[in-house]
């Protein structure tokens, strides 16, 4: 997944290797010390997290409960993308005010300043983050499946991938484009309406251009439709 969104952080590593409550993970680590974080690369982050749950779905068709700390990771990255970031179609805006509240715990020190109309909305927006990200996570699986049966092959054999290791099994594999996830998304969403429309057997409208008429030039140098006549008296010479 990080190999195809052009705004992800590189992998570094991969290993199925079990580590505490993990049974695998992938390293990806950015390629620069930042301060600062893009809503593009948030977006691709999310993505990039659903990976796992969308290759059980194609694989195994049914999801297991595998993926559960990258679900929570990035259901909280969306509801910060959309409360403390202003990066939804909410706009701008921070909706709650978070207290430190250490021996309450930190679920109790969220203060809800907002009505139960825009909770609402709150929620609407965190899933539609979520869901577009689970489809290009399975756009990008779903077109590059050889190179994840590949993948899990070498990974049964060695266990773990470095960093060379991993960019040769996906070397033909495409970033996303374009860089901007909200253009991709408008297109992904353009064609599926297109193909939803096409199945169902609706033709688009084309808009039918008006005839040209043919004008007559007044004295004033205005246009009309109409031929004018002018009533002024002759003057003898």
């Amino acid at each position: 997944m990080s190999h195809a969104l052009p705004n992800a952080d590189p992998v570094h590593k991969v290993s199925i290797v079990s580590r505490g409550r993990a049974l695998g993970y992938t390293l990806t680590l950015p390629t620069e010390d930042r301060f600062l974080v893009t809503r593009s690369e948030l977006i691709d982050e999310l993505a990039m997290l659903l990976g796992g749950r969308v290759a059980e779905e194609l694989v195994f068709d049914e999801p297991t409960t595998g993926a559960q700390d990258d679900i929570q990771r990035c259901t909280r990255i969306a509801k910060q993308m959309v409360t403390q970031f202003g990066m939804s179609r909410l706009g701008p805006l921070a909706l709650g005010e978070n207290e430190s509240q250490p021996f309450l715990g930190r679920d109790f020190g969220h203060v809800k300043d907002y009505s139960d109309v825009v909770a609402a909305k709150i929620d609407e927006e965190i899933r539609r983050l979520v869901e577009e990200a689970h489809d290009e996570a399975r756009e990008i699986v779903t077109k590059y499946r050889d190179k994840l049966d590949l993948m899990v092959q070498k990974l049964i054999e060695q266990e773990s991938l470095e960093k060379a290791e991993v960019a040769e099994i996906l070397a033909e594999v495409a970033k996303q484009s374009p860089n901007n996830p909200l253009e991709r998304t408008r297109i992904r969403r353009q064609a599926r309406d297109e193909a939803s429309a096409g199945a169902a057997g609706v033709v688009p409208e084309r808009k039918r251009l008006p005839r040209p008429t043919t004008h007559a030039t007044t004295r004033r140098g205005l246009v009309s439709s109409h031929p004018v006549t002018c009533t002024c008296p002759r003057v003898a010479p």
